[in-house]
């Protein structure tokens, strides 16, 4: 597997961006985002396991006798408060406003008559 620590192993850099542009080629010839519900399902279980091995792994590197000091103190720096909120806004708006992607695509489908 291609790694920042093994650059010559198996699989070589362009062969992973090869390998995902193919994949990616293939997911947008896609209809629609009803034909994604089984990849959106692999996604979320994946993102869900992922968050609690995560957590998991966090409560115990805090709960070890061997945890490093915890600085919670805000920095006073004027332009390094001005960037977080920025980053704190972009957050919040990556995370928020992907879900609307689905109801734009139902307003634009074509109306039948009935």
């Amino acid at each position: 597997m291609y790694s920042s620590l093994a650059p010559n192993g198996p699989l070589k850099l362009y062969h992973f961006i090869i390998i995902v542009a193919v994949v990616l080629a293939f997911l947008s010839q896609l209809p629609s985002f009803h034909s994604l519900r089984h990849i959106n399902l692999v996604s979320l279980l994946l993102s869900l396991g992922y968050t609690i091995l995560v957590s998991a792994a966090c409560i115990r590197a805090g709960l070890s006798k061997n945890a490093p000091a915890k600085d919670y103190s805000l920095s006073s720096s004027k332009s390094e408060q001005t960037f977080n909120a920025f980053l704190s806004i972009s957050i919040l708006a990556s995370v928020f406003g992907n879900g609307i992607l689905p109801e734009i695509q139902l307003t634009k489908r074509p109306k039948l008559c009935g």
